[in-house]
């Protein structure tokens, strides 16, 4: 019924003459919204994103949904969906030569996301363009169009996080024992700022700042859940059995 305020997202300054190729698209849960769109005010088709906290008036800063891609690498088409702190973005990329269809999830709101997930075959040569993406029920649905054909693939949060040990930075971090009855212990070399354990549905259950880098679990119930470490120097999500 009516518009009340604006938030500027993209702060690269993108000067064009003409159209971009695709606009923005954004996902709201309460007072929260995220947003996607290709920008190429750094010199480079990218992928960015930023959150807003329409209760606040803030503005999370414009970030790169993927930085680590060559610069050659034309990144474009992205669409956002998720529920909660779940959100998901999908785009299409020309890493792999060929146009090819990627994903990456946040569990904390949009705060920070998980490297490139391929979604597409790239066994099969030809392109992969216009990504959509919904969420819903714990299942994130994708669909996306190669030639006159539609391909479509599902996922559980667990299938598209599935990893006990990640390696960040050229540091391990792991956490033991998995599955656990009531306790993990988690192994790393540097500060724990914030633990948030994440379920299945996508659900926070867990967010504390440790004492130290034992945590007691035996409240939840048996199942798959997401750890996410915040450390001092970098982020890692792992996933867990609780028996």
């Amino acid at each position: 019924a009516s518009f009340n305020d604006v938030y500027e997202l993209d702060i690269v300054n993108w000067n064009i003459n003409s159209c971009p190729s695709s606009g923005p698209e954004g996902h709201i849960n309460g007072n929260k919204s995220f947003t996607a769109w290709m920008s190429k005010g750094s010199g480079n088709t990218r992928v960015l994103y930023a959150t807003v906290d329409m209760s606040l008036s803030t503005v999370s800063p414009a970030t790169f949904i993927d930085s680590t891609v060559a610069t050659n690498v034309v990144q474009n088409y992205p669409s956002v969906d998720g529920e909660g702190d779940t959100v998901a973005v999908v785009w299409q990329d020309n890493r792999f030569l060929f146009s090819n269809v990627f994903a990456s999830i946040s569990i904390d709101g949009g705060q920070t996301f998980t490297s490139a997930i391929l979604l597409s075959d790239t066994s099969v040569l030809g392109s992969y363009t216009v990504p959509d993406v919904a969420y819903a029920n714990g299942i994130f649905h994708f669909v996306w169009r190669s030639s006159s054909k539609i391909f479509y693939k599902s996922a559980t949060l667990s299938n598209l996080l599935g990893v006990s040990t990640t390696v960040t930075n050229n540091k391990r971090v792991g956490i033991y024992p998995n599955p656990t009855t009531g306790r993990l212990t988690i192994s790393i070399n540097q500060s724990i700022k914030k633990i948030t354990i994440i379920d299945v549905a996508g659900k926070k259950v867990i967010s504390t700042v440790p004492k130290t880098n034992t945590l007691n679990v035996a409240h939840l119930p048996k199942g798959i859940y997401f750890i996410k470490i915040f450390g001092e120097e970098n982020t890692t999500t792992q996933k867990f059995v609780k028996n």
